[in-house]
């Protein structure tokens, strides 16, 4: 099979969250990303809640020792926020190298300005992972 070099992720979803503290700040009406939003969006693409919890949707439940390195990057006002981070934490237990950067001040909609500044982080995470 094909073996990867290395991970990105921004804002991402690794789960079906509604009970972190991210989740419950941040997933109120009137948030870029609320609750409502999420439900339905994980409900549409699993089709049964219950496939929350298959560990091809939900990472963090299997073995991570065989992934590659990554670049986790988390905004701080985000309902997933606390996704990203838990990813960032179980792969470091599982002594895969991570960098993982929150975004401070911002929620789950990038701006243009934040933007390309998380373009230059990935990209720069991409060049330097790929040219070894």
């Amino acid at each position: 099979g094909i073996k990867l070099k290395c991970q990105a992720l921004v804002l991402p979803v690794i789960g079906f969250d509604i009970y972190s503290e991210s989740a419950r700040i941040y997933g109120e009406k009137g948030n870029p990303l609320d609750m409502d939003s999420i439900i339905d969006f994980t409900t549409k693409y699993l089709g049964d809640l219950k496939e929350a919890f298959n560990p091809l949707f939900t990472p963090i439940l299997s073995n991570l020792s065989n992934l590659p390195p990554a670049l986790v990057i988390t905004a701080e006002k985000d309902a997933l926020r606390d996704q990203g981070e838990m990813y960032a934490k179980r792969l470091r237990d599982f002594k895969v190298p991570v960098i993982s950067i929150r975004l401070n001040g911002i929620g789950h909609m990038l701006d243009e300005r934040y933007g390309k500044f998380v373009n230059i982080i990935v990209a720069a995470y991409l060049k330097e992972m790929l040219s070894q």
